[in-house]
């Protein structure tokens, strides 16, 4: 009788394992979107901004800029339903509506897009100065601690449309250039922190301007497992997941 009931405590701790160890791969299932942003000629359009936004919300998710191959990489995306939107200065607009991420571990989709140049409007070309600005930033936590590979978005401040955007690299810091003269707001996103966003960030009619801002963001609260040993009636320990 013993025997027995010892098989079948045993029995429960292994599926009670396997049980715990199938929920923990679930939570950290994650994605990862790579894809190039190609021209009609098939040549790659680089520094285009690829941004990843909720199918049913239309909210933005997380971005990337395509390297001078065309090529970006979105890491860690969630389990779920996206439209992937690719612009650049030059280019018409370009949305694919559906990027399915499934809730497989380690799962990359790969995607090209094809973008096509904006018809030209003018038929007399003008000399002219081009007059545009660079916004520099550096995001960090609460603990003075680069944040690395935040997306750092910059929206025109009275219609809220984006306008362009950049990837912080491995020291927080991100360069947004050719940026046209007008008044911005500027958004900050990084899974594991809240968002961030700058209301006010101007762009003056000067040649060369150079705007510097220094975004904090902070942690969002850790939902982390907890795992208890707690002592059963024969004398051993069971593992208990707690929330």
């Amino acid at each position: 009788m013993k025997t027995t009931i010892n098989f079948q405590f045993k029995r429960m701790l292994v599926l009670s394992g396997f049980a715990f160890f199938s929920f923990v791969s679930y939570v950290n299932a994650s994605g990862v979107i790579k894809g190039q942003v190609m021209d009609e000629n098939n040549q790659p359009v680089e520094y285009a901004t690829a941004v990843l936004k909720d199918s049913k919300t239309n909210k933005f998710v997380t971005g990337a800029v395509s390297n001078n191959k065309g090529e970006f990489v979105i890491n860690d995306v969630q389990p779920g339903e996206y439209k992937l939107s690719t612009q650049m200065i030059g280019y018409e607009k370009r949305d694919l509506q559906k990027i399915v991420v499934a809730n497989n571990k380690n799962q990359v989709v790969e995607k090209k897009v094809f973008m096509n140049e904006t018809p030209s409007k003018s038929i007399v070309v003008v000399a002219k100065k081009t007059v545009s600005g660079i916004i520099k930033g550096q995001v960090m936590d609460e603990n003075s601690q680069p944040v690395e590979f935040a997306t750092a978005v910059l929206k025109d401040s009275k219609t809220d449309k984006f306008v362009t955007g950049a990837v912080c690299n491995d020291n927080g810091e991100f360069v947004i250039n050719n940026v046209k003269p007008g008044v911005y707001k500027l958004s900050t996103q990084m899974i594991g922190y809240e968002k961030k966003d700058l209301q006010k960030i101007v762009v003056e009619n000067k040649k060369n301007q150079v705007v510097k801002k220094t975004v904090i963001m902070n942690e969002t609260p850790s939902k982390s497992i907890v795992v208890v040993a707690k002592k059963t009636a024969y004398g051993k320990y069971n593992q208990i997941a707690e929330r």
